[in-house]
């Protein structure tokens, strides 16, 4: 064995060389191939987050512009049947819709009513999802009763005007049905018999005339002032120093001095604010 040995000894330890070498390569190229491995799925790893935050970063944008108002109409017909719904439901006319000359984004709107009937449409409005805007009111018809305004503002719809419910738009829908409330655009009456405007303050839509009649020898109107609602006679006060001088069949007149002089005032029986208006 030891003469095989001495005899092939250079053979042998060639050999063993040459094995050693192939192992060493062998886990030399394992080994490399684990490490780069390794470090192609690290980066996999975070090349799969960064696309994760960005996707998480889309979807959030996504999420809060569908969330937001968005101005401008998508569905024209949409849009205008639900202003007309509403216009049907307040028996408003409305004399002209178009698009504002400014921007495509707002919509002028002219009706011609009188003004708590003005109070329930733009009520029926704040219903949707849209801006009002310019308002610009103007004397029509004062011959009327009440009298007639010719009413101009903008509107921006937002999402088609979509219809819109919380309890802000119901309270001003109830604030809106009382009729006792002062018109800001109207001061003096209109006589019928002159058929002319009088220096008469018209407190028809003020205080709320409700029957004229007779309690023994004197005339008696009943009148609701501030929700209460009482009998006058001529000479009584509605309120400090405005005091009835005439009851007639279909009015009061009343008046109260000031540092101006006397001021006169006139209260009809109210005819419905919800008639439409030619």
């Amino acid at each position: 064995m030891d003469a095989f040995l001495r005899k092939h000894r250079a053979f042998l330890l060639s050999t063993l060389y040459l094995i050693t070498g192939l192992m060493l390569l062998g886990y030399a190229t394992l080994y490399s191939r684990r490490d780069v491995a390794i470090a192609d799925a690290l980066q996999l790893n975070r090349l799969v987050e960064e696309e994760n935050r960005a996707l998480t970063e889309l979807a959030k944008k996504q999420k809060k512009a569908e969330a937001a108002p968005q101005e401008g109409i998508r569905s024209l017909p949409t849009f205008l049947e639900r202003i007309n719904s509403i216009a049907q439901k307040t028996t408003v006319i409305i004399k002209e819709l178009t698009p504002s000359r400014d921007t495509d984004l707002k919509f002028l709107l002219k009706i011609t009513t009188d003004y708590l009937t003005f109070l329930r449409f733009a009520a029926e409005l704040e219903s949707l999802n849209l801006v009002i805007n310019d308002l610009q009111v103007r004397p029509y018809d004062p011959t009327k009763t009440p009298p007639v305004h010719a009413i101009e503002f903008s509107i921006t719809p937002r999402n088609d005007a979509a219809p819109m419910s919380d309890d802000r738009v119901l309270a001003l829908r109830d604030q809106v049905a009382s009729l006792d409330k002062r018109n800001p655009f109207q001061r003096f009456a209109f006589n019928a018999t002159t058929k002319e405007v009088s220096a008469e303050i018209d407190l028809t839509w003020i205080h709320k005339l409700s029957g004229v009649g007779r309690v023994g020898d004197r005339k008696v109107a009943t009148i609701n002032v501030r929700n209460e609602t009482k009998d006058y006679s001529v000479g009584d006060e509605l309120e400090p120093g405005l005091t009835v001088t005439a009851i007639e069949n279909d009015r009061v007149q009343l008046q109260k001095k000031t540092g101006d002089g006397t001021v006169r005032y006139v209260m009809r029986f109210r005819r419905s604010a919800v008639s439409k208006q030619p």
